[in-house]
């Protein structure tokens, strides 16, 4: 853990390094056998003090960082498990209310080589009101399958839901992104509630998305639209417009694509610059290359000839 405050003497500071493997029963077994490696971890979006891991095992656990970061703790058993490496990790961001003013309640979401996607209703209770700020698991970890041809390898809840269901997307080894209509984890699950409502082959391995705007539309053809960012290994970098129109369709259009890259794309990220255009650096793994390149939206407006 570092804190980077860029106005001070020392920018990057050494906070504190955990040995996680010591921390949970599971990993430590694992371990012991053999390597074990962290694959990815997120943030929770709102606390600080939480953030999520997957590992080589498949094992998918909450850490719990303490406000000062400084007294680190995990749950002994694994949130969920896959029968192979669990490649992904995802927090929503915007999660259901259940009625309890002084709990936190969000959901886990993630991703493995077993091309299952798994998902898990979290409660933590507020520190102010509960002495260990412990996390209690609602349910039971639920599992969709048949959607991925592959490993699961991105996830990006969006910021929308409707009804006691959200959006999810996803990106697979099989080289397509895909939007998938997930009921709450926290409600009883019936089969076929899921439903997979959109789905585009990006010509690569979808590694990583992410969230460059998403906008509801008061008028015209669409309800909302997501611009997203995918990482899309030996296919290069692609901008994504994610639409629903007011019909309730859904579908995936690429409107830009950096092919720069001649090794795997597995990591890329964006800031708005000045002119309104996208500033992006992308990056791509033998050939060890850094690319910033920029990206402007060129919208075309077509009009019926009149002779």
């Amino acid at each position: 853990m570092f804190k980077l405050s860029p106005d001070e003497s020392q920018p990057l500071k050494h906070l504190r390094t955990m040995h996680m493997a010591t921390m949970a029963k599971t990993m430590t077994m694992v371990a012991t056998k053999g390597e074990l490696l962290i694959l990815s971890f997120c943030w929770h979006p709102t606390r600080a003090d939480v953030l999520a891991i997957t590992t080589s095992s498949g094992h998918v656990h909450v850490v719990y960082l303490g406000s000062k970061y400084d007294s680190w703790t995990m749950h002994s058993e694994p949130l969920m498990t896959h029968s192979l490496e669990a490649w992904c990790v995802a927090i929503s961001a915007y999660p259901l209310a259940l009625g309890e003013p002084d709990a936190d309640v969000f959901t886990i979401f993630s991703g493995g080589d077993d091309s299952v996607l798994r998902y898990r209703a979290c409660t933590r209770r507020s520190i102010s009101t509960a002495s260990d700020g412990k996390l209690t698991i609602d349910g039971h970890a639920l599992a969709l399958k048949g959607c991925h041809d592959a490993g699961v390898t991105a996830i990006l809840p969006l910021p929308i839901r409707e009804g006691r269901a959200e959006f999810v997307v996803t990106g697979s080894y099989d080289d397509h992104i895909r939007l998938l209509f997930v009921p709450d984890a926290s409600i009883v699950f019936t089969a076929g509630a899921t439903s997979k409502l959109a789905e585009s082959n990006l010509g690569g391995g979808v590694w990583r998305l992410k969230l460059v705007s998403f906008n509801k539309i008061p008028s015209g053809d669409y309800v909302w639209q997501a611009t997203i960012l995918a990482s899309c290994m030996h296919g290069g970098t692609k901008i994504i417009k994610l639409s629903k129109t007011t019909k309730d369709k859904f579908r995936f259009t690429t409107i830009g694509s950096f092919t720069e890259h001649k090794s795997m794309n597995y990591g890329s990220d964006f800031q708005p610059s000045r002119n309104g255009a996208l500033l992006v650096v992308s990056t791509s793994f033998y050939d060890k290359l850094l690319c910033m390149w920029e990206f402007e939206e060129v919208k075309c407006v077509l009009r019926e000839s009149m002779g």
